[in-house]
This record gives structure tokens, sequence and C-alpha cells, in this order.
């Protein structure tokens, strides 16, 4: 989820289950995570593994397969409602990768859900993001 303080943006990230894609990503999306403050924009995680599974995978160095101190929230969504409501959920069991681009208004203004192969841009989102942001100011 990215989310906005100044604009009241956020941008939602759904799904993470533990794959070498998923680690990359969301190391990739804390590397960044200046870009989208630079933005207004807030990231915050979401997954339907557990806050023990976080907390673990947090506290693994991202040399033994974990993520370090990612410093934006991993929500854990464990009983798979935001899923659910963004649509991700699949066989009830299993969330698709999607960032989601969420207004003030709590419209989403961009969604991309991926198959489990598939991983996320980065450059794609800031991109999205630039252009809510001008669209929001100049119409």
């Amino acid at each position: 989820v990215f989310s906005s303080r100044r604009r009241h943006t956020r941008c939602r990230e759904v799904s993470w289950a533990r794959r070498c894609v998923q680690e990359t990503e969301i190391i990739a999306f804390d590397k960044r995570l200046e870009e989208f403050k630079n933005r207004g924009i807030n990231v915050i995680g979401v997954s339907i593994d557990s806050q023990f599974s976080h907390f673990a995978w947090k506290n693994t160095p991202v040399n033994q397969g974990g993520i370090g101190q990612v410093r934006f929230p991993l929500v854990a969504d464990i009983t798979k409602q935001i899923s659910r409501d963004y649509d991700v959920l699949f066989k009830e069991g299993v969330a698709l990768r999607g960032p989601f681009l969420i207004d003030q208004d709590g419209t989403v203004r961009h969604a991309v859900i991926n198959d489990l192969p598939l991983g996320r841009n980065i450059d794609e989102m800031l991109r999205m993001i630039d252009t809510m942001l001008f669209t929001n100011e100049y119409g």
C-alpha cells in the first residue's frame, strides 16, 4: 500500500507469499522508499502471512533469505479479508501479487494483479504515482 500524508494517497501492495521474487521485490521497494516518500507516498505491505512470519522474515538477514529491517509496515492479513476485498485471493489459500494506488478518497486509481511467478515493477508504480499526482493537481 502506498499512502500519502500530503495528498492522502495510498498504494497498497497486497500479497507476499514467501518466494524468491517476493523477497527481492520487498527489498527493492525498501531501497527506493525515499522516492515514494519524496512524492508524499507511504508504502505499506500486506500479506496473508502472520505477524510472527513477518517478524521472523524481517529478523532474518537478506543474505540468509530474509528481508532484513525493511522500513515500511507489513500488515498481516491472516483472515484474508483484505485480499478478498482487493480481489487477489486465489482459491481461498494464496494471494496473488498486486500493487494498488489508492487516492485520498479511497478510490483505487491504479491496480495490477500478477500471477504468482510474475513480479511487480517499481519504476512503473512510480510513473503511475507521478501521473496521478500531476492529474490531481492540473486536471
